[in-house]
């Protein structure tokens, strides 16, 4: 049964928590030179056509697929960014956005069993009746940590290596946390970049002034940072995460580095200064860091010379480190019609974290680019914008008729009424977001999406508006949604379906699921939804149907896009297992690394992935190389 205990590897990595070690395949819209890309679904590779068997996007092969991702770069910088095209697809921004609307843990907490339960996995017997358990601090200081630690010092490929460093850091709590830390510390020098740069990053991770006063130096690339990592000069690369492990320290000093960089940092170094951009919206800094932010971001944001790509950076970290006082800036950006497309993307976004529906200049200047905007992305995330406006106002400041005609609006663009026919599904998502602030206007907002899914051919939009159905809690569009789940031939509608059906805890899609996620016809990433859905049910009977349902797994492929949902029923009760088989030399680098992943989810101490930060309010259409690898190996 060891065929089992590999497979369980991969059930407990959830394609939301995007694990260092696991492999990240969405969202990816080809770059503008190249076609548009296909919409990613749960897994990112290539969604769409019906329930027949296919083979699976280059993106998602297996016989190429490494623990660290697909990119094949190893680490290694080009001079050019990008901004991507495609970006059209509701899907790609539903993948960057949608780990706080799912809040995963928060949901599945409910009704687990206390630690102590009898074991699902005895003696490589598989799953046995009872109810799934957390990892209670004592198994984690006790089994999980040690069997990390000795990992890191003891083996020799650098996934299994640089998997168990961020699952140490995402798992140790205050009594492990110097231990950790001497560990993490004593790999920054490995002559693989990829754990040089695995242990900058767990640091901050990890968290607390020690972490912060050792990657400092390695930031700066200053004596004490070379003598750090045991040579001439701090890669670049290990620079970069130094960068984002400061980010996610997040304390004053930490921020004060990074300003210090930003200053002195030539615009050549892009990889390097788009990473110190983005750390520096990793968390909110204190009144004294403020200001200086403010001052150092405002510039660069306008700034017509500035590379777009790498300007595009600054709007978002702007909005994130000095909230409402950026607004000015970004308003004055927003109605600058010289703003080039990817910076004018990140500044819609940045408003939609910062503005409210009563500024009235922004609202104004936000329907404005919805219906006028030659940007086809711009103009979809401004209605999301608007609707989180309207959302924060719960005070109403606005005024009644400002949050009528916002309601109005929203019926319109689900209705496919306004300018832009492919506002039917950001119109859905955007009226689950103001519904979840304004109790008042979610039986109307839910009575248009439901008139629209009823209506709905086009299965992507379909798929939209179901979430958007279980994002808004509508309990009466369960056997609706299951029942179109049952006669659709679209891969790409059924995955979402099924995740809307596990948001709204319709019971009975627990077997119509099951039979889909047992289905070899369906495509790996809908198979990972579906199974996703299953999940959201958290029913008890949920862990063994999942692992059955590879038992027919014919390819690596398809056993992933199962198994990584299993993540959302991932069970202490696997610890032992998982432990012997990372520690296993008999086994491939590959099943042991995602071992590793897997029990750092397993004990991850936060209840939103320690990720969420850097991926929400983020223009995922621009990146840099440096932040396209972060984001494939977290």
């Amino acid at each position: 049964m060891r065929s089992v205990v590999c497979v369980l590897v991969l059930c407990l990595i959830t394609p939301s928590l995007w694990a260092h070690g696991g492999q990240y395949k969405g969202p990816s819209p080809k770059d503008s030179s190249g076609p548009a890309a296909r919409p990613p679904s749960a897994s990112g590779s290539s969604g769409g056509g019906s329930k027949t068997p296919g083979t699976s996007s280059p993106a998602a092969s297996s016989s190429t697929a490494k623990v660290r991702g697909s990119s094949g770069r190893s680490g290694q910088s080009t001079s050019v960014g990008s901004v991507t095209a495609g970006l059209e697809r509701w899907e790609f921004w539903w993948q960057s956005r949608r780990d706080r609307f799912l809040h995963l843990r928060r949901r599945l907490d409910r009704g687990r069993a206390a630690p102590g339960s009898p074991g699902f996995l005895t003696a490589r017997r598989g799953p046995a009746a009872g109810a799934s358990e957390d990892l209670g601090p004592k198994r984690v200081s006790e089994e999980l940590l040690p069997a990390l630690l000795k990992l890191a010092d003891d083996a020799h490929d650098s996934d299994i290596i640089d998997s168990s460093l961020v699952a140490m850091a995402r798992s140790a709590g205050p009594d492990e946390q110097d231990a950790v830390r001497a560990a993490l510390a004593r790999l920054l020098p490995h002559p693989q970049r990829t754990v040089s740069a695995a242990a900058a990053l767990s640091l901050g991770i990890l968290g607390g002034e020690a972490s912060r006063d050792a990657l400092i130096p390695v930031l700066l690339n200053d004596s004490a940072g070379r003598q750090a990592v045991g040579s001439g000069s701090v890669d670049w690369f290990v620079r970069s995460f130094a960068a984002l492990g400061l980010g996610l320290v997040g304390d004053h000093e930490s921020g004060q580095a990074l300003l210090d960089l930003l200053a002195t940092l030539p615009d050549s170094e892009r990889d390097l200064k788009a990473s110190v951009l983005a750390a520096l919206g990793l968390s909110e800094p204190g009144p004294r860091l403020l200001y200086r932010s403010l001052g150092e971001l405002r510039p660069l944001l306008l700034d017509a010379d500035l590379d777009p790509v790498l300007r595009s950076y600054v709007p978002t970290s702007l909005a994130k480190a000095c909230g409402r006082l950026a607004l000015p800036e970004l308003t004055r950006v927003l109605l600058d019609d010289a703003t080039p497309n990817a910076v004018l993307q990140s500044t819609v976004i940045a408003l939609g974290l910062v503005a409210r529906l009563d500024d009235a200049e922004v609202a104004e200047a936000m329907r404005d680019t919805i219906v006028s905007q030659r940007d086809e992305p711009t103009r979809h995330f401004a209605l999301i914008a608007l609707a989180e406006m309207g959302a924060r106002d719960v005070e109403r400041r606005a005024g009644a008729g400002a949050h009528a005609a916002l309601v109005e609006q929203l019926h319109r663009e689900v209705a496919g009424k306004g300018r832009d026919r492919g506002h039917r599904s950001w119109g859905a998502l955007a009226s689950a977001i103001y519904a979840d602030a304004h109790t008042a206007a979610r039986s109307e907002l839910i009575e248009s999406v439901r008139e629209a899914f009823d209506d709905e051919r086009d299965p992507s939009f379909r798929g939209a508006q179901a979430l958007a159905l279980g994002l808004m809690d509508d309990t009466h569009s369960g056997e609706t949604i299951l029942e179109a789940l049952e006669k659709s031939q679209q891969d790409e509608f059924v995955g979402h379906a099924s995740m809307a059906l596990g948001l709204l805890r319709h019971t009975p899609a627990f077997h119509e699921l099951s039979s889909l996620c047992a289905d070899p016809r369906l495509q790996p990433d809908a198979r990972l939804q579906v199974a996703m859905g299953l999940g959201l049910l958290a029913r008890d009977d949920v862990l063994p149907v999942l692992l059955e349902s590879l038992a027919g797994a014919n390819s690596l492929d398809v056993l992933e896009g199962t198994a990584n949902a299993l993540g959302l029923v991932g069970d202490g009760r696997a610890l032992g297992q998982l432990v012997e088989l990372a520690n296993d030399p008999q086994e491939p680098s590959l099943p042991r690394a995602f071992a590793c992943v897997a029990l750092g989810l397993l004990g991850e101490r936060s209840e939103l992935p320690f990720h969420v930060a850097l991926r929400e309010y983020n223009n995922y259409g621009a990146q840099v190389p440096a932040i396209a690898e972060m984001l494939r190996i977290l």
